[in-house]
């Protein structure tokens, strides 16, 4: 009875229940919440207690704030200095052939800041090392052409056998060749002194990798050493070369093995010339032997057996020991075959419309109102005139570069040229070059590595290349050969043809137009050339001078010799256009 009544009125009991049930969920939703808010406030205001309690760092935080500014101004100055003389050091600002003249040299131990000005009396109120009084017309000594021209004969002879296009080095490289008459301004000694550092600095790399190329190192034996009979290579050849005995004779004996997959040519007139020595250079003065190698051209990884021909191979003294060998190279074994454009101020695409910026030195009114228009300047992979082996189009993409004449007056090149500088501050001078060059293909990495390598801390901001596909003389009195003279691949069974030395090549001056190549036919000069364009910008340092230093204080030379220059060959070069005869410094 009882638990009818409870289904009949169960609704009723649960309906009853609701507002209960409601009620508690309403309680303890409101009270999680409100215990959150009281956490986070209480976590607020011990927070804004704790900020309010601090107290602020005073003269003391502004005291070692100071105290970092110092060290890193410090540090800077250290880095500055240590730069500037890293260069000093390496020979980037030695003057040119400044040893052959003891009045340039005195001016030259001066240390001057890049940029000093040539007065009669030194301005006390003014630092120092920004001014140098000229005793004894040091200026014009710079000037004459037994000093500056005669550097760049040397500076071109210093890449041998590697050519400059057209006209020679008078077209490539920047210089004034008329500086007329009386003492040059100061301005335009630093501007010439400029152009020559760098530009010496840009060629120094193409000659580290010929030096290189030409260099065999000594393949050690497994088992015993035999003095007289070793094995020498470098990444193209390897050479088994032994002292023998040939009746009454000792003579040199070899097996030439090619090393790449390409064919090889052993040199001019066919003729590979090695110099072998006998005994340690750096201990004696004997001269190395010349051993000539002829034969025809090398197929990859094919070997080579000389005949033996004892008016050439014969070895005069009794050796101990073959030494060392290094290559002769020639104007179409060089690695560097040919330089087409070296160009200062010059801009690489990215950077292409980037405003040069001028000398800090120079005022602004000294640009010629005859200034070179910069539009007309061609880029550089475009024709020159007088360069026989540039007529092709530019490549693609190039840069449109900046620059005024080549060589002139002082006032036309250097003053042409006064907008030289992608940045300039108190510290550095940074400077876009480029580069042209005909290279083996073999040989493009060794030279971005040379050139990434140079003590102007050159940075590489484009390269371009591209197969070679012009002629390329080399000289034609090399490749006729002179008469009687040695002729390999099968000439030299000829007793009339046997004993004359080979021809050396004559140096950096461009052969004529369609010069020959000898027996070689232009495919195989140029086989493996590619057209090599470098963009990138140079660091030229300025001098490192501390900010307490002494206005009144007087200039004294340094006490320690700048290292010069790696030396550059004499050699006895044929003029150039527009170049005075050389001679001594008189």
């Amino acid at each position: 009875m009882k638990s009818d009544a409870l289904k009949k009125h169960h609704f009723w009991l649960l309906f009853g229940a609701v507002p209960l049930l409601v009620g508690l969920l309403v309680i303890m939703m409101m009270s999680g919440p409100g215990d959150a808010i009281a956490v986070q406030n209480a976590n607020y205001k011990k927070s804004a207690d704790e900020v309010g309690a601090a107290k602020a760092g005073g003269t003391g935080l502004l005291v070692e704030l100071g105290k970092q500014k110092d060290t890193l101004e410090e540090r800077r100055g250290q880095l500055w200095g240590d730069n500037y003389e890293r260069q000093k050091k390496e020979g980037v600002f030695a003057w040119p052939d400044a040893g052959r003249d003891k009045l340039l040299k005195d001016l030259e131990k001066l240390d001057l800041r890049f940029g000093a000005k040539a007065v009669d009396n030194i301005d006390a109120a003014k630092e120092a090392d920004t001014q140098f009084v000229v005793l004894n017309d040091e200026m014009s000594k710079f000037t004459n052409s037994a000093n500056y021209l005669e550097s760049y004969n040397r500076l071109a002879a210093s890449v041998l056998p590697t050519r400059f296009a057209g006209a020679g080095w008078t077209t490539v490289l920047r210089h004034v060749n008329n500086w007329g008459t009386g003492r040059p301004d100061s301005n335009l000694f630093w501007l010439a002194l400029e152009d020559f550092w760098i530009q010496r600095a840009l060629l120094k790399p193409i000659g580290e990798v010929n030096a290189t190329a030409a260099k065999f190192e000594l393949v050690k034996p497994a088992g015993a050493d035999t003095p007289l009979k070793r094995k020498f290579q470098n990444r193209t050849w390897e050479i088994d070369i032994e002292v023998a005995t040939e009746g009454p004779d000792r003579v040199l004996k070899s097996k030439l093995k090619n090393k790449t997959d390409r064919l090889q040519m052993l040199g001019l007139n066919k003729t590979m010339r090695l110099n072998v020595w006998f005994e340690d250079p750096k201990l004696s003065t004997t001269q190395p032997f010349e051993y000539r190698i002829g034969g025809e051209l090398v197929k990859g990884s094919a070997e080579l057996a000389p005949k033996v021909v004892p008016e050439i191979h014969k070895v005069a003294t009794e050796p101990a020991e073959i030494y060392k060998i290094e290559q002769i190279l020639d104007e179409i074994t060089a690695p560097v075959r040919l330089v087409r454009r070296l160009e200062l101020g010059y801009l690489d695409s990215k950077r292409s419309a980037a405003e040069l910026k001028m000398p800090s030195f120079l005022p602004e009114e000294a640009a010629p109102a005859t200034g070179a228009d910069p539009a007309a300047v061609p880029p550089l992979g475009a024709p020159q005139r007088g360069d026989e082996a540039d007529e092709r189009p530019g490549f693609p993409g190039a840069a449109t570069g900046r620059a005024g004449s080549k060589s002139g007056t002082a006032e036309q090149v250097l003053l042409g040229n006064k907008k030289r500088y992608i940045e300039r501050t108190e510290q550095v001078r940074r400077m876009p070059v480029a580069l042209g060059l005909v290279v083996d293909q073999a040989y493009v990495n060794d030279v971005l590595i040379a050139i990434g390598n140079s003590p102007l801390r050159i940075q590489i901001t484009q390269t371009q290349w591209q197969r070679f596909r012009d002629p390329l003389a080399v000289s034609s009195n090399a490749a006729a050969g002179p008469p009687g003279g040695f002729r390999p691949g099968g000439d030299d069974e000829d007793p009339d043809r046997r004993g004359a030395p080979a021809p050396m090549f004559p140096g950096f001056s461009p052969p004529a137009a369609g010069g020959s190549t000898g027996a070689l036919p232009q495919s195989q000069v140029t086989a493996g050339l590619v057209e090599l364009a470098v963009y990138g910008i140079v660091s030229i340092y300025e001098k490192a001078t501390p900010k307490s230093i002494d206005p009144n204080k007087p200039m004294e030379p340094m006490t320690e010799e700048p290292k010069p220059m790696d030396p550059m060959p004499k050699v006895e070069l044929p003029n150039n256009p527009g170049v005075p005869p050389t001679g001594p410094a008189k």
